[in-house]
């Protein structure tokens, strides 16, 4: 039930992901049994869930339950309360609890880096990084936060490759820091490299609209209207191929190039009606988080 859980959560559907773990979580251990590690990394992962939906006091209490088990069962330097923390810290930062999510991350940081993980020794570390690197994002402090992103990429460029999915999660928060930091070029680059990278190792995804909205921006910050437009052109084609058009994500795709087409003049009547019909069709008006960071 763990997986389907996983599995759901990986495509977005935090509530059916939730309803999962929730399930899993029904048969295990009862009071005063041995807790069985799957049962901690099933808390954290109904954490997770429950904060993508910003059920926040539920995730609290969920999360906070699986650090205490995990350090009482396993200690502080284990994966499973390292992960905990992690998805602890990132919900601090939510809340806009900036210290306590930077506590909860340098405890962390310091943890991983003293503790003999084994295969997983560089990643916790690196992990970490990316998430002081969105932390220091979020306060405004972009010089810090590009640090941060250059340890992480540097990092998981050497550990876990150039093309692994966390390697261009961190490349892609470093562009978005170059970008912010006025640094153009720099940030085309990032992002190039993501896109071409990602669709090469596991083809069209909604990383895939993400990256090339952000080539839009830069292409707009360099003056380059026309640019602009055909990639988020392209980031409404591939956001169709993927969820539909009548999907939440494709209209607010299709909401962003009409405001854009419409900014520059130069939409005919047609492609203009074809936009605002589909935009008119999300009932429930939902924009997808347009968060810059990853985790």
């Amino acid at each position: 039930m763990s997986g389907m859980g996983a599995l759901y959560q990986s495509l977005g559907d935090s509530a059916s992901a939730e309803e999962w773990f929730t399930r899993a979580l029904q048969g295990l251990d009862e009071p005063g049994t041995q807790i069985r590690a799957e049962s901690i990394g099933t808390l954290v992962n109904l954490g997770g869930a429950l904060k993508s939906q910003d059920k926040y006091e539920e995730a609290e209490r969920t999360l906070q339950s699986a650090l205490e088990l995990s350090r009482d069962v396993n200690g502080l330097a284990h994966p499973m309360t390292l992960g905990a923390m992690h998805e602890l810290g990132d919900l601090r930062q939510r809340q806009l609890d900036f210290a306590g999510a930077e506590r909860l991350f340098r405890d962390g940081l310091d943890a991983a880096i003293q503790a003999d993980l084994g295969s997983d020794q560089g990643v916790f570390p690196l992990a970490f990084y990316n998430r002081l690197g969105g932390l220091a994002d979020a306060q405004g402090k972009y010089a810090q936060a590009e640090s941060y992103y250059r340890k992480s990429y540097d990092g998981r460029r050497e550990v876990r490759g150039p093309s692994h999915p966390e390697t261009l999660t961190s490349l892609y928060n470093l562009g978005c820091m170059l970008k912010q930091l006025k640094r153009i070029e720099e940030a085309r680059d990032s992002f190039t490299e993501v896109l071409e990278r990602n669709r090469s190792s596991r083809g069209d995804s909604i990383d895939t609209v993400d990256t090339l909205c952000r080539l839009a921006e830069v292409e707009l910050l360099c003056g380059d209207m026309k640019a602009a437009e055909s990639r988020l052109r392209e980031a409404l084609q591939v956001s169709d191929s993927i969820f539909g058009e009548l999907d939440r994500r494709s209209i607010f795709h299709a909401e962003t190039l009409r405001r854009f087409l419409g900014q520059c003049r130069s939409v005919t009547g047609d492609a203009a009606r074809d936009c605002s019909v589909r935009c008119r069709s999300d009932e429930l008006r939902v924009n997808p988080s347009a968060d810059r960071f990853r985790s």
